[in-house]
């Protein structure tokens, strides 16, 4: 029941945000969001792994360029 009470807590905060905040702090979240999403592939193909991938950096350049 905690767990789910927490996922609805998310969902919530994520709906109500982007009228709470002012856009810049919108952007600067998203972006950290981003790089974070990056950090814990890495982490996961890496850390976990052991395997070196060029690939997952080349996408998420391509994604930064266009």
């Amino acid at each position: 029941m905690l767990r789910l009470s927490g996922i609805a807590g998310a969902i919530l905060l994520s709906l109500l945000l982007p009228h709470l905040l002012s856009p810049y702090y919108l952007i600067v979240l998203s972006g950290a969001l981003a790089f974070a999403i990056g950090c814990l592939g890495l982490n996961l193909l890496l850390g976990h792994t052991g395997l070196l991938s060029f690939g997952q950096a080349a996408y998420f350049g391509l994604g930064a360029y266009t």
